[in-house]
């Protein structure tokens, strides 16, 4: 009997354990809208579980908050100083998750990027971020991106998550290891402030410009004046020759 049982179990399929969901990639998009930076996050999940945790690649302060989530029964958890460190979602069933949060202006971004090695991309309207060098991100002509972050992977992201990363909304694209591990810090202003600062910038180049053509031509003119007087001069040395050369013929 013990034999059958033992026969019959070794044909019972076993049914392996389905992996815990994770976010393999992840949109964040801040609205500058005067008085605050409103995000809002897709992050995209594979894997299926009831709990799903969303590890975050840095702690966000205490002050930033939770406005809105899918699920709504996403919660952010937090450590014993108030900062979130992590979202969670007691009964998960899809693919994504969306959340809104809202945080103080200041130079620290309340992104809430996702412990995962998979690429990440923040975009911004009405603002721009300067990030510091720590972020390991370099500026090209229409976006920023730590050195490894390839183009078919830029291609690949925008095309999962849409078309919001333009040219004004100067994405960035990264993948939150321990370079990002203080969060992301830099210089944030309004794109108006950057505009007036530009201006002030190449108003600043073209009165330096005008100063300096004025200068030339100060100096042109104060050479021109020199090479006229040093040729009236040789005039009057060439008639004053000339009257010489007269009055010594008329003597002979």
């Amino acid at each position: 009997m013990w034999l059958l049982v033992s026969l019959a179990s070794a044909f019972v399929p076993t049914c392996a354990a389905a992996p815990p969901p994770e976010v393999y990639t992840a949109g964040h998009h801040a609205t500058w809208t005067g008085a605050t930076i409103d995000w809002e996050s897709e992050m995209r999940v594979r894997g299926s579980d009831e709990v799903l945790i969303i590890e975050l690649a840095s702690p966000m302060a205490d002050d930033v908050l939770l406005v809105d989530a899918t699920p709504g029964d996403l919660s952010a958890v937090r450590d014993e100083t108030g900062r979130i460190t992590a979202l969670r979602v007691d009964r998960f069933a899809g693919d994504r998750v969306v959340v809104e949060l809202s945080q103080p202006i200041r130079d620290e971004l309340a992104a809430p990027l996702v412990d995962t090695s998979g690429l990440q991309r923040v975009t911004f309207d009405g603002m721009y971020f300067e990030p510091t060098s720590s972020a390991g991100l370099h500026r090209h002509l229409r976006y920023l991106a730590q050195p490894e972050v390839t183009s078919s992977e830029r291609r690949a992201l925008d095309k999962q998550l849409g078309s919001r990363a333009t040219l004004s909304d100067h994405p960035m694209y990264l993948k939150a290891d321990g370079r990002l591990a203080a969060g992301l810090t830099g210089e944030v202003r309004a794109v108006g402030e950057r505009r007036a600062g530009v201006g002030l910038a190449a108003g600043s180049i073209f009165l330096g410009l005008m100063g300096g053509l004025a200068l030339a031509y100060k100096m042109l003119a104060r050479v021109a004046r020199h090479e006229e007087d040093e040729a009236e001069k040789a005039q009057i040395q060439r008639e004053r020759e000339e009257l010489r050369r007269e009055l010594a013929r008329g003597m002979r």
